[in-house]
C-alpha cells in the first residue's frame, strides 16, 4: 500500500469508486465507524489507480468493476485517530454487471482484509444529510463533472 507515516502524520494514495444506480449511490462503512465513504482503497506500488480500484472492489465486494471515467483528483486533508492525514485520491465513476447481486439489496456486507465492511445504497436526494467524508461529496455527487477536476479539500473532523 502506498501509505507513509511520519510521527503523527500520514500520507496515502487512494483510489475511489463512484457507483450510482437508479438515483442511489453506494457507500461503505464499518461497524466501528460513525461515518460513510465511497468504496475504494489504497493503491499498491506499481499499480495504476484504475487497476487498484478494480482490485479493491473485487476484494471487498466480490464483483468485477469497470471504470468508466475519472471524475476528481482530490487532495484531501483531515485528522483521524490522532493522525494528521494527507490523502491523494483518484475518484472514478464505475459500473458493475447489471445482474450483480449488489443491486438486489439495500445493504450488504463485505470484507477488507480482516475488517468487516457494510455497503449501503443511499438516495442521492438525501445525501446532504448523510455523515459522508470527504464532505465535499455531499454536494458534488449531485452534479458529476463532465471533465476531470482537481479539488483540494480540508475536513474539520
Amino acid at each position: 500500500m502506498l501509505t507513509f507515516d511520519d510521527d503523527n502524520r500520514r500520507f496515502t494514495y487512494r483510489t475511489v469508486g463512484i457507483l450510482i444506480h437508479q438515483g442511489k449511490v453506494l457507500l461503505q462503512s464499518s461497524p466501528d465507524d460513525d461515518y460513510w465513504a465511497l468504496p475504494g482503497g489504497r493503491v499498491e506500488h506499481g499499480e495504476s489507480a484504475l487497476e487498484s480500484l478494480v482490485r479493491e472492489i473485487k476484494e471487498e465486494m466480490d464483483v468485477v468493476a469497470t471504470s468508466t471515467r475519472p471524475l476528481w483528483i482530490v487532495d484531501n486533508h483531515f485528522e483521524e485517530f490522532g493522525m494528521v492525514c494527507h490523502e491523494l485520491g483518484m475518484y472514478c465513476e464505475v459500473t458493475v454487471d447489471p445482474d450483480s447481486y449488489i443491486y438486489s439489496a439495500s445493504e450488504f456486507e463485505g470484507v477488507e482484509r480482516d475488517k468487516d465492511l457494510i455497503f449501503r445504497w443511499f438516495e442521492l436526494a438525501e445525501i446532504g444529510e448523510t455523515e459522508l467524508y470527504p464532505a465535499f461529496l455531499r454536494q458534488s455527487l449531485l452534479n458529476l463533472p463532465d471533465e476531470l477536476q482537481y479539488i483540494c479539500h480540508r475536513d474539520d473532523t
